[in-house]
């Protein structure tokens, strides 16, 4: 999966804001702690040879999982961008496996490179 020309928006909300996108777009009447809204239907749709929105990820930044560290903002990023790239946890045991395992190899890039994990 080549990334390079995506561009996503991130919004960052309370969690009154949040339970109320929850509750519209997933009929969860929870704050959870991020939510992503994927542009496209399918990674195949992805235009090649322009930029391109990728979606949208919005965090609670009032969830009671969330501390203030850049490592647990960073990894729920790295989480709604996983699911904007197709994976679900929500699916199965095993998709659920596969996206926390991909999760933890990501952050550990970020860290090799330096950044705040």
């Amino acid at each position: 999966m080549n990334l390079k020309r995506a561009e996503l928006d991130v919004l960052f909300v309370g969690s009154r804001k949040m339970k109320i996108m929850n509750n519209r777009y997933r009929a969860e009447n929870t704050a959870t702690d991020v939510l992503s809204f994927p542009q496209y239907n399918s990674l195949k749709e992805l235009p090649k040879d322009m930029d391109y929105l990728l979606g949208d990820i919005v965090v609670n930044i009032e969830h009671p999982s969330l501390d203030a560290s850049f490592d647990h903002i960073d990894r729920l990023l790295i989480h709604g961008l996983l699911h904007l790239t197709g994976y679900d946890h929500e699916k199965s045991p095993r998709m659920a496996a596969k996206m926390f395992k991909k999760e933890e190899e990501l952050l550990s890039a970020i860290k090799k490179m330096g950044g705040e994990c």
